[in-house]
């Protein structure tokens, strides 16, 4: 990996900025504080959760026990806080599930009702496919959903991805696998 603080390294993701968003990966100290007192995370970092900004429950759990595994690898697993600039509330998380194996990483992103339909998800996405794929290292991104078009499935074609397999998952059924590969792999 290269040493610029800008890029890819071996921890994980720095701070991205979009037009809108500031995605700030989540060290594991301040995801605890996040896991068991929402309101002091609030007050510590002066920012607001908007309501559902994490889907699923146990993410933020589980993203801890992760870092906690590999520390090396911890960033990998930080979720990225979604901060809308403006409105100083983290309204949803993104981030990759691991770190690069083969050449490839996996991201996912979810945003709170209340700021779905503003393409703010879709800023999040092609921020995460950006700096992915400008790393000399990852040579795809990739993504998976329900099988079933939908506003993510959307995004993850207007950043690139397409799909590119049906799988079977054990607790989701029938999932589609999406990828973007970088230029000159299939581009």
């Amino acid at each position: 990996m290269t040493n610029d603080p800008n890029r890819p390294g071996p921890q994980g993701p720095v701070t991205l900025e979009t037009a809108r968003l500031a995605l700030l990966p989540c060290g594991l100290e301040p995801l605890q504080v996040l896991c068991t007192s929402p309101a002091e995370f609030e007050n510590l970092f002066q920012v607001g959760l908007a309501e559902g900004y994490v889907e699923g429950e146990g993410a933020l759990e589980y993203a801890v026990e992760r870092m906690l595994e590999n520390p090396p690898q911890a960033g990998w697993w930080a979720p990225l806080l979604l901060v809308h600039r403006e409105d100083r509330q983290v309204i949803g998380l993104g981030g990759f599930r691991g770190p690069p194996v083969d050449g490839a990483v996996e991201i996912g992103f979810g945003v709170a009702p209340a700021y779905r339909g503003r393409g703010l998800a879709g800023e999040a996405c092609q921020a995460m496919v950006d700096w992915a794929l400008a790393d000399p290292h990852i040579q795809v991104v990739r993504a998976h959903t329900l099988a079933e078009k939908g506003a993510t499935t959307a995004i993850l074609t207007r950043c690139g991805l397409r799909k590119v397999a049906e799988l079977l998952d054990g607790e989701d059924g029938l999932i589609w696998r999406w990828e973007r590969e970088k230029l000159g792999r299939g581009e």
